[in-house]
């Protein structure tokens, strides 16, 4: 009995073990302006929001989603494919200005059943992207439902735009494997109390 019992909570903690970070790379979407979605990618799904988003070639490495200075830029829907709960942990950025110099802020909304919060970064805008790696704060250890990340451009009164890149984002333990974790706990306990 206790050999079972032990394999039975080596399946059960495997089923429930934590699921890995996804990387969204915005390569699933075709390269130009105007990107509207859905595109799917990792168990993800982006989309524009609102406003003007384009997917550039000048990502670390690949595509990236950056404002569009034509439209003024946008907002960027992202939810899990099948509606479940996930986290955000990090991002990659930059901004870039025709005029050489100045900051963009790219603010990322976290959505989840019962508030709305905040992360904030602040990009330094040079005359090409110079891409930085930004970690959660606000947002790294709340249950999200959905990101909404607003990406500034405009062209007044030089061409300017935040762009991102590799958004990291892990996905909650499914609620079935919780269930199954305490199931097995109850049936560890049960089968050491049986032979006590």
């Amino acid at each position: 009995m206790r050999r079972f019992a032990m394999t039975f909570l080596a399946a059960i903690l495997m089923l429930a073990a934590p699921a890995s970070a996804a990387v969204i790379g915005f390569e699933t979407a075709p390269v130009g302006p105007g990107f509207i979605g859905p595109a799917s990618e990792a168990g993800f799904i982006y989309e524009t929001g609102f406003g003007a988003l384009a997917i550039t070639a000048g990502g670390v490495p690949g595509h990236a989603l950056a404002g569009d200075a034509t439209g003024g830029g946008g907002v960027l829907l992202v939810r899990r494919s099948d509606g479940g709960l996930f986290r955000f942990t990090g991002i990659d950025a930059a901004a870039y200005d025709t005029s050489g110099f100045g900051t963009q802020d790219l603010i990322v909304a976290g959505i989840s059943e019962d508030f709305i919060q905040f992360d904030t970064f602040s990009l330094v805008a040079g005359a090409a992207y110079s891409w930085s790696s930004y970690s959660a704060d606000v947002l790294r250890d709340l249950p999200l439902t959905a990101l909404f990340i607003i990406l500034g451009a405009g062209s007044e009164p030089s061409t300017y735009a935040a762009a991102i890149d590799n958004l990291r984002v892990t996905p909650e333990i499914p609620e079935p494997a919780g269930f199954l974790l305490l199931a097995g706990g109850m049936v560890v306990v049960g089968a050491f109390r049986r032979r006590i």
